[in-house]
């Protein structure tokens, strides 16, 4: 398929960018960024919906091959005039021309999925961080873990095994889980992969039928109302039969309670072929519930060290941190309590702040004490009290949401409109009209207020 292959260089060319020894403007960056991003996205809804893409295909392959021409065509400028006084004006422009195209692109894309997809935007943003990090592409801290994980899901055990990861809240299990599972020793060794997000919100019928449609197993036009009214045990032999006979490993994210594996467990067949189901939560009772022989992986929290490297990583994109602000910064970190989520949430309104002692210091003065145990809330509210009052009610707003839905951005961008939190750059109230999905070019720019 020549629009993959064309995004699959874009996304490698967009990596090597960033770790090249060129120092771009920010601006620039974060546009190349953006661009790797969608072309991960992009990616995916190749693989997941390869029946739905055709229409896309010329649009997609020439999309990227005008991106990677940008990119590669300003990196030979910099390399063959090296000394020379290179401006980066055009580059910038051309690179927000390609951003917008992708923009709309995926936008369109989004809007082709399927019901209960999983494919989202944010999902592959993650995607996006998995495939731009550094060294062997294992997270901070999480070498050992993957390691261990992996021998246990290529072991030499022919039955079904389940192996549970175990651990608090924010404490990196999803992003160990999600780590082995794009690993490629772990794709080539099993014949098909299936991600399933459980959360508190459970409901039998959900889980099936995200399964059913990661296996593409629904007909194309079947409508949402007619799923919902197929019974449970048809979607259950519809996954038994097609997992059968296959080596397959299932992940379980996010299990809160011991009814899920009753629910889910005669979907799976054992073929003595090696197969393998990864369960993820931060309860010990669904831990050991489907095999009590099955000792759990627990997760540990970061030491100093690593806690610094994530947030330098964070905050600075060259990873290098001004040394009047290091002692400050790893005062910070370490008051994280090794905590992976709370040094991401930390390090998000650290790169909002000025990169000064004394605005890091009275960041300082918030998380003096370890966060771990208390759930969270200082570090979240924090955050929350370092958004502007315009972006509040957008934040907000998400509540309405059930926990770990995925949410098309076209929707949301509507509801933020009929909410009136958002208004056109020509100063109209984003009420009624067109939106930002329609009317004429200029009403599609919108911000919040």
């Amino acid at each position: 398929m020549a629009a993959y292959a064309a995004l699959a260089s874009l996304a490698q060319t967009t990596v090597d960018t960033n770790h090249a020894k060129f120092h771009f403007f920010t601006g620039a960056k974060e546009k190349i960024g953006s661009i790797l991003e969608y072309a991960v996205f992009l990616l995916t809804f190749l693989e997941d919906y390869p029946e739905r893409a055709s229409r896309w295909e010329g649009k997609l392959r020439d999309l990227a091959h005008e991106a990677e021409d940008i990119i590669e065509q300003f990196l030979w400028r910099l390399s063959f005039y090296e000394r020379a006084k290179i401006s980066s004006l055009k580059f910038e422009e051309e690179l927000s021309n390609v951003t917008e195209k992708f923009c709309l692109l995926a936008g369109d894309v989004m809007e082709e999925r399927p019901a209960y997809s999983s494919l989202s935007l944010s999902s592959s943003s993650s995607s996006a961080a998995r495939i731009a990090a550094t060294g062997d592409g294992v997270a901070i801290g999480l070498n050992e873990d993957v390691m261990g994980i992996k021998d246990r899901l290529c072991g030499l055990s022919s039955k079904l095994e389940v192996v549970p990861i175990l651990g608090m809240g924010g404490i990196g299990k999803t992003t160990l889980a999600r780590t082995v599972y794009d690993d490629p020793l772990i794709m080539h060794h099993f014949d098909i992969r299936v991600w399933l997000t459980i959360s508190q919100d459970y409901s039998e019928q959900k889980v099936l039928l995200g399964l059913v449609d990661s296996m593409k197993l629904i007909e194309k036009d079947m409508s949402a109302l007619e799923m919902n009214d197929t019974p449970i045990s048809t979607w259950k032999e519809k996954v038994y039969k097609n997992l059968m006979g296959r080596r397959y490993l299932a992940v379980m994210d996010d299990v809160w309670s011991t009814k899920v594996w009753d629910d889910v467990r005669s979907v799976f067949p054992d073929d003595a072929n090696g197969s393998r189901i990864m369960l993820t939560t931060r309860v010990a009772d669904p831990a050991v519930y489907p095999d009590s022989s099955s000792a759990p992986h627990e997760m540990s929290f970061m030491n100093d060290s690593q806690s610094w490297d994530l947030l330098k990583g964070k905050v600075f994109e060259d990873r290098n941190c001004p040394p009047e602000l290091e002692d400050v910064g790893k005062r910070i970190a370490r008051s994280c309590g090794g905590l992976p989520l709370a040094v991401v949430l930390v390090a998000g309104f650290l790169s909002g702040v000025d990169k000064n002692p004394s605005s890091w210091e009275e960041i300082s003065k918030n998380v003096l004490n370890p966060i771990v145990g208390k759930e969270l809330e200082e570090i979240l509210s924090l955050s929350y009290k370092h958004l502007s009052h315009r972006l509040r009610p957008c934040f907000l707003f998400m509540a309405m949401f059930p926990e770990d839905e995925n949410i098309r951005a076209s929707r949301l961008i509507r509801l933020w409109l009929a909410e009136g939190f958002l208004m056109h750059q020509n100063g109209k109230l984003g009420r009624g009209g067109g939106g930002v999905f329609g009317g004429s070019s200029q009403e599609k720019s919108c911000y919040c207020d």
